[in-house]
């Protein structure tokens, strides 16, 4: 990267002459399907607020547990408060994986399946 910068400084280039980061399809392909799979299925007219509501959903989730982090940490130290909100995305990621597993095994007809 320091080879790219002293680059641009000797052309005489700004830095916005920089090179974005790369990004390979691959590392975003699964939400790119997701979005794919989703988005026919909304009203034309709806598509807008479908992917807005998608936005504010990510946004809520990574700034309510940032808030109410920087809430506790008023009241505890920032080390208790780092362990607490750890221990909290462990549990919750446990939760996660056990109701993954049990939906898996358990037997289910399978989504427009006949009945």
């Amino acid at each position: 990267m320091e080879s790219s910068i002293n680059a641009a400084q000797n052309t005489g280039e700004s830095e916005r002459a920089a090179p974005w980061p790369a990004l390979p399809y691959e590392a975003w392909r699964d939400t790119c399907q997701t979005l794919h799979l989703w988005t026919p299925l909304a009203p034309p007219d709806k598509r807008a607020e479908l992917i807005a509501s998608i936005y504010v959903v990510a946004y809520l989730a990574f700034s309510i547990p940032s808030f109410i982090a920087g809430v506790v940490v008023t009241h505890y130290s920032l080390r208790e408060t780092t362990y607490a909100y750890g221990l909290v995305v462990m549990a919750l990621s446990a939760i996660t994986a056990v109701a993954l597993w049990r939906r898996r095994a358990s037997p289910r007809a399978a989504v427009g399946a006949r009945r």
